[in-house]
């Protein structure tokens, strides 16, 4: 009688959670609303499909983290929960374009999708899904490497979304910013902290757009080659500017190759000197 009286269950980083566990939760749980299985290492294919089949009131779900025996054939059932508000799956290598529109098609009632740091199997595609989930409203996208202004441009025609989140997006430039700004006109969080190709282009064209619009829009813009110092920002606008940078760099998906180009820029800065002034020489190694 427990188990149907439960509406909420937090097991988060549970490594020790077994099948036999998990079918209990399945079968005795069923009227659960909120379920957090994130970082719990050994949840299979089959714990997931089974979850899925039986847990058909589920409205919250996260699944973020790394899993051992989980693939996309059972990450997609997730659409099979039809009442689904808010779904995490930050940081699971195993979620890709299928998933997503597997959980497009059958989650009709999701609001809330993080898909921070799923780089390796999400690209454009998946926004195009993306675009058709009409009650979605907030998104997070950080530290996709595949994603491109083209894909926000699918991904815009949604219109609806309330609050995105891009941060260490490589290929995310000032045209993507711009037309989520221009499609997306209850937009009020939009953060490219981290992207290292928007300038101040994006907000001024942004500037302009938001100009006659109720709400305020704010864009945080730490990490990115704009330079506050130079614009002209009206108080009143509708559109704020956070400095702050929200982007880790660990999580970014091209962060080796910015440690080798640091790495070389550094071997280049030490080789200079090192046939030039030895003074030159003490001063970089003692800063």
């Amino acid at each position: 009688m427990a188990g149907v009286r439960l509406r909420r269950l937090v097991l988060r980083g549970c490594s020790g959670l077994t099948a036999t566990g998990l079918s209990k939760l399945a079968t005795k749980c069923c009227f659960l609303s909120e379920l957090t299985l994130s970082e719990c290492l050994q949840i299979s294919d089959h714990d997931l499909l089974l979850l899925c089949q039986n847990l058909r009131a589920l409205r919250v779900f996260h699944l973020s983290g790394s899993f051992l025996n989980l693939t996309a054939d059972s990450i997609g059932a997730i659409g099979h929960l039809p009442l689904l508000e808010e779904l995490n799956l930050s940081h699971n290598m195993a979620v890709n374009d299928v998933v997503i529109g597997a959980i497009c098609a059958g989650c009709t009632k999701l609001r809330f999708l993080d898909l921070t740091a799923c780089s390796q199997g999400i690209t454009d595609v998946a926004l195009n899904h993306l675009s058709k989930c009409s009650g979605l409203r907030q998104l997070k996208l950080n530290y996709l490497g595949q994603i491109t202004d083209s894909g926000l441009g699918s991904l815009s025609c949604h219109g609806l979304l309330h609050s995105v989140e891009l941060r260490g997006c490589p290929q995310v430039s000032d045209g993507g910013v711009l037309i989520l700004v221009e499609l997306c006109r209850d937009l009020r969080l939009l953060d490219v902290s981290g992207c290292e190709r928007v300038t101040n282009a994006a907000v001024t064209g942004a500037m302009d757009i938001v100009g006659e619009r109720s709400n305020v829009l704010t864009i945080v813009i730490g990490g990115t080659f704009v330079e506050p110092d130079q614009l002209c920002l009206d108080p009143k606008s509708k559109l704020k500017i956070d400095r702050r940078n929200f982007c880790v760099e660990l999580f970014r998906p091209d962060r080796l190759e910015r440690m080798l180009c640091d790495g070389e820029a550094e071997a280049r800065a030490l080789d200079m000197l090192e046939n030039d002034d030895p003074l030159l020489m003490e001063d970089y190694i003692l800063s």
